[in-house]
């Protein structure tokens, strides 16, 4: 007969003591929760919470509204704001992130920006968002501490701009030009003024993406032969020094992204529809293929890795989103897929947020 005991007095208040903890985490505040983002061009922001097994939940509301043709998307990284380029309307549409995630307007919903606002990016220290735009300008903000953009400097760009990176000191600014085969340099005052530095040629027939490591070297994504290109950093003078390119996928690599520590990279190819993976070298940089591409949605847009670097997503022209759980030798599995409930044909962007 199985014997049955009561727990005892030291149990149970073990017991409430952990679950407790589990509901407000440690004595400094309640649990911090990961949020997930991603523009629909219909004109609104969907918006997720990550579950622990790093599938998407709809939040309530599913998506906030924001300006048409929302495009681009950046969280400040205290994860208090996010803002949405809007490229059908011209404007830059500004939010807070509430304590639950779902997304507020703020007191200031939207400012303008130049024709076609597309990509943005925010310095690591959140002061200053730089806004590549269609009419071959970028242009910088500084954001207040309630989270509104004030305009501060415009300079040109090469044709096209399509990304921007920034150094994680936040001095120097990297813009590539989608139709002049260029990467623009600028250095950026304490102020918020761009200096053009300087002009790259890049390898391959256009870029849609630039990304710099965990380890300071400067990453290049494009159609061109499937390649993607690796760059050094001058640190004194931000002058890039082209290192080698790495082939993957069947071409047109359109985005790549690092875990945290910068030991992994993943690359979504547009047209295969897969991810590949590469593990770092911590000292050239240089990828090495991590195991067979993954497949994902139709013509996957950008992939991305929550904060924590257990979970990759990417987003896909098919109106979804797939998720990939991240093993510790930084392989992907398949997790699923989320549909937005509607096609989208545009780019997309994800972005996260912690609260």
């Amino acid at each position: 007969m199985q014997n049955h005991r009561r727990p005892t007095g030291f149990a149970v208040v073990a017991g409430m003591t952990a679950a407790l903890l589990l509901l407000f985490g440690c004595a400094n505040g309640p649990a911090q929760r990961t949020y997930a983002y991603v523009t629909e061009a219909t004109g609104a922001v969907a918006q997720f919470q990550i579950a622990s097994d790093g599938t998407l939940i709809p939040l309530n509301p599913p998506t906030a509204s924001a300006g048409y043709g929302a495009l681009s998307l950046a969280v400040s990284p205290t994860s208090e704001f996010l803002f949405s380029g809007n490229f059908g309307n011209n404007t830059i549409s500004q939010f807070m992130v509430g304590s639950k995630g779902t997304l507020i307007p703020n007191s200031v919903p939207s400012v303008n920006a130049a024709y076609g606002p597309y990509p943005i990016t925010l310095t690591p220290n959140g002061q200053l968002a730089l806004v590549a735009s269609f009419d071959n300008t970028i242009s910088t903000y500084g954001v207040s501490s309630s989270g509104t953009l004030s305009l501060i400097d415009t300079v040109a760009t090469g044709l096209n701009p399509s990304s921007i990176a920034i150094d994680p000191t936040g001095r120097l600014a990297y813009v590539s030009n989608f139709q002049s085969y260029t990467i623009s340099e600028y250095a950026i005052s304490s102020s918020g003024m761009l200096t053009p530095s300087g002009s790259t040629p890049t390898p391959n027939y256009g870029i849609f993406d630039l990304t710099i490591s965990p380890k300071g070297f400067l990453y290049s994504a494009g159609p061109g032969a499937g390649t993607v290109s690796e760059f050094s950093i001058d640190p004194v003078t931000g002058a890039l020094t082209q290192l080698a390119s790495f082939p993957n996928g069947s071409g047109e690599p359109a985005w790549i992204s690092f875990d945290p520590t910068g030991a992994y990279a993943y690359v979504c190819n547009n047209i295969s529809r897969t991810v590949s993976q590469f593990t770092v070298d911590a000292t050239t940089g240089a990828l090495t293929q991590n195991g067979p591409d993954v497949p994902t949605g139709a013509d996957p847009m950008q992939v991305a890795l929550d904060p924590s670097g257990k979970y990759a997503y990417t987003v896909n022209a098919d109106g979804t989103v797939s998720e990939f759980t991240i093993s510790s030798t930084g392989t992907l599995t398949p997790n699923g897929t989320v549909s937005l409930g509607t096609i989208d044909t545009e780019i997309q962007r994800i972005a996260f947020a912690r609260r």
